[in-house]
């Protein structure tokens, strides 16, 4: 099933697959910090929201 991890600040996709992968390496594959707005991903839950696509 698709799951999609955006910047809870600005709405920047981090990651879309079809494999889920942990909080921690969506932030680590980006440097701990949305490349877009510069907001800190740190905080699952608050600096990154995932959905499931259907």
């Amino acid at each position: 099933m698709p799951v999609t991890y955006t910047c809870s600040a600005c709405g920047f996709v981090l990651y879309r697959g079809t494999r889920p992968k942990s909080y921690e390496d969506v932030c680590k594959q980006w440097g701990y910090v949305c490349p877009v707005c510069m907001s800190a991903l740190e905080v699952p839950g608050k600096s990154i929201k995932w959905k499931f696509n259907p």
